[in-house]
């Protein structure tokens, strides 16, 4: 009993020294950033935004500065953070789960990065130009630093998350818990879904947002029955005779 309160103990303090490091990690990464971010806040209004941003009151440019470096800190740091979540959960896994682990771990990776760069290329300058327009043309609209920013962010941690979705099938696939014949029976269901969950995560109500943002979401969702299709053609077995032929 005493050595696994002493086991459970040692649990505790290595999650504490981890959740320190990371911490940390945090910390200096955005201190070091919150130098740059000035310039970096100018760069991503001059490319992206391309209008004047103001600020309301006297903290909010040094507050946007510091929220945005402690994002960007997060991101830097998430290689470290990463490591670290990982070297504490590791010893408790069997070789096949941290195998997967590892497998699903790439992939989600790369999709987020991808659908954030795809916000960021394509989906912001279409988004923002059109609202900019639409603005001026009722008046002549101020833009805060802060509202702007955050709906940059927001954005790009959306379609990240939405660029999960095909992983999402795989996983379900593979589990065989759904195959691409549902799915392919279901695009009609998938589209109206899909176009009511754009109009919920559109942070305006407006139709063309509603529609940039599911048109992509569709296009995930037949990708997602592809690669059920060829998970499916990886799990069956071929008949003995086939093989003989």
């Amino acid at each position: 009993m005493a050595e696994k309160e002493m086991a459970f103990f040692d649990h505790l303090e290595e999650l504490r020294n981890r959740i320190i490091i990371i911490i940390l990690a945090v910390i200096i990464s955005s201190a070091v950033l919150f130098l740059f971010m000035p310039g970096f806040i100018e760069i991503l209004r001059e490319e992206l935004i391309g209008v004047p941003l103001h600020v309301f009151s006297p903290m909010e440019a040094i507050f946007v500065t510091f929220k945005a470096s402690i994002y960007a800190g997060v991101v830097v740091s998430s290689p470290l953070i990463i490591y670290e979540i990982w070297a504490f959960i590791s010893p408790g896994l069997t070789k096949k789960e941290q195998k997967m682990i590892i497998f699903a771990l790439i992939p989600t990776l790369a999709l987020f990065l991808a659908g954030a760069l795809f916000a960021y290329a394509v989906i912001l300058p279409i988004t923002l130009k059109f609202f900019f327009r639409f603005s001026y043309q009722m008046s002549t609209p101020l833009f805060g630093l802060d509202n702007t920013l955050s709906f940059v962010f927001s954005m790009l941690f959306i379609f990240g998350i939405v660029f999960q979705f095909p992983l999402v099938i795989a996983v379900l696939a593979r589990l065989g818990v759904i195959n691409h014949e549902q799915l392919s029976s279901k695009r009609k269901h998938a589209l109206l879904l899909i176009f009511v969950v754009a109009g919920i995560i559109t942070p305006d109500p407006t139709v063309v947002s509603q529609t940039i943002v599911g048109i992509p979401l569709y296009v995930l969702f037949e990708i997602s029955i592809w690669v059920a299709y060829l998970l499916e053609g990886k799990g069956r077995k071929v008949p003995r005779k086939e093989k003989m032929k």
